[in-house]
């Protein structure tokens, strides 16, 4: 689109309008679900994010949705559960800052990393573990060069 900033939401106002899903219900209380963030790069990977707000929990069918998705994707694939502390709700939440709490990769379990990632540098080596720095920004680099 033209004039669209890239990473940005388009139209806020269509963004806090929130979506009634009470006509869309199955038997077991099965109701759609929905996915924060989902980049996907040329078939090659497929990256899944979902915030929450303080360590504020999915619920259960939430995440047994995506931790089966995960593993359903026949490519690299990854989960993020990613924590932001953005109380005020007129504010933005800037994603990139988030910080992992936990993370699954397909055919594997959840895992709660062993040091201090925010999503976006989880998602920097997620990218590089498969290949894909190519991907990365230049400054990216420089800051993951930075940071071993």
């Amino acid at each position: 689109m033209v004039g669209c900033q890239r990473g940005n939401i388009e139209d806020k106002k269509r963004a806090r309008q929130e979506i009634e899903y009470a006509g869309i219900r199955y038997k077991y209380n099965i109701t759609p679900t929905d996915i924060d963030g989902f980049i996907e790069i040329n078939d090659k990977v497929y990256i899944f994010i979902e915030l929450k707000y303080n360590g504020a929990t999915l619920k259960d069918g939430q995440f047994k949705a995506l931790f089966r998705l995960v593993d359903v994707i026949n490519k690299p694939s990854i989960l993020i559960i990613a924590d932001h502390y953005i109380h005020d709700v007129d504010k933005p939440i800037p994603a990139h800052e988030c910080i992992v709490r936990e993370y699954k990769l397909n055919g594997g379990i959840m895992h709660k990393p062993k040091k201090e990632y925010t999503l976006k540098k989880l998602i920097d080596e997620f990218l590089v573990l498969n290949g894909l720095d190519n991907y990365l920004i230049n400054n990216d680099l420089e800051k993951r060069q930075d940071n071993d």
